[in-house]
């Protein structure tokens, strides 16, 4: 009888680790979640006021860019190995070495500017609370939240950005911004600056 109780217990105990193991990875393969950009499906806390309309474009060239970065990755040593053998060595090495940096590069400036692209808004006028969702090097979601105390004017004017908050900077089409008193709040002494300019080349 002994025997017959631990052969069960042993398997109900294997049958809950196969289940346990088969759930993580329906929901963690790498595949999965490549194919799926939107991992989360539950929005966040408050109100969304802005929904970006270039989020699509960005997304679409980011997979292209980053894809063709792979794959130069993956030809670059076999262009080098099987590659015309009445081109040198150093030759090829050299060309597929500067296509790949060149790739590369491209990649990096373009996640570096389209990294502060706001695709999403929410809003939780309760606590003064934004969650801005951007995108990723890979092109996923990516969530930030601070509070509207936080937010200000980007510390370099020379960047295309709307605000900052928490030392990152954002960007986001202003007019498109459905609450507008959150506007002000998020640039803070930005908007006084841009008024005053405007009126003063009018006044000119």
């Amino acid at each position: 009888i002994n025997h017959v109780i631990r052969d069960a217990h042993y398997k109900e105990l294997n049958n809950m680790i196969v289940s346990k193991l088969a759930r993580c990875f329906c929901t963690t393969h790498p595949l999965r979640c490549f194919v799926r950009p939107y991992v989360t499906k539950v929005d966040p806390p408050g109100r969304m006021v802005y929904n970006a309309p270039f989020t699509a474009a960005v997304r679409a060239i980011k997979l292209v860019s980053i894809t063709s970065s792979a794959s130069m990755i993956i030809a670059t040593p076999l262009l080098i190995t099987y590659g015309n053998s009445e081109v040198s060595l150093m030759a090829r090495t050299t060309a597929c070495s500067a296509i790949l940096m060149f790739s590369l590069g491209t990649t990096a400036m373009l996640h570096w500017c389209a990294k502060i692209y706001i695709t999403r808004m929410f809003f939780d006028a309760v606590h003064e609370i934004v969650t801005v969702e951007t995108l990723s090097l890979f092109a996923r979601r990516k969530r930030h939240a601070f509070h509207v105390n936080d937010a200000g004017p980007p510390k370099k004017m020379l960047s295309f950005a709307s605000f900052q908050a928490n030392n990152r900077n954002f960007y986001l089409h202003t007019d498109l911004l459905q609450d507008r008193g959150l506007l002000p709040k998020l640039v803070k002494d930005f908007v006084v600056f841009e008024s005053n300019q405007t009126s003063g080349n009018k006044q000119s």
